[in-house]
């Protein structure tokens, strides 16, 4: 886990593409309300692998935003 937060630190003390600063309020706010978490459980001779792969070869989103 430390080194995704490290990765992720380091990615917004670089700034944007263009090595403009990054508005970490709004990051945060863009976060809070547009990141969606999915939790699966799965039995013991379920295999995970096989779950993701159908799940993302439908065509269609995971989910659907709503406004």
């Amino acid at each position: 886990m430390l080194t995704a937060c490290g990765f992720f630190r380091a990615k917004i003390e670089a700034g944007d593409s263009e090595g403009n600063s990054i508005d970490t309020r709004k990051l945060l706010d863009t976060v809070e309300r547009k990141l969606i978490i999915v939790n699966i459980n799965l039995g013991d001779t379920e295999d995970p692998y096989l779950i993701f792969e159908s799940l993302n070869a439908k065509g269609s989103p995971l989910h659907r935003l709503t406004s």
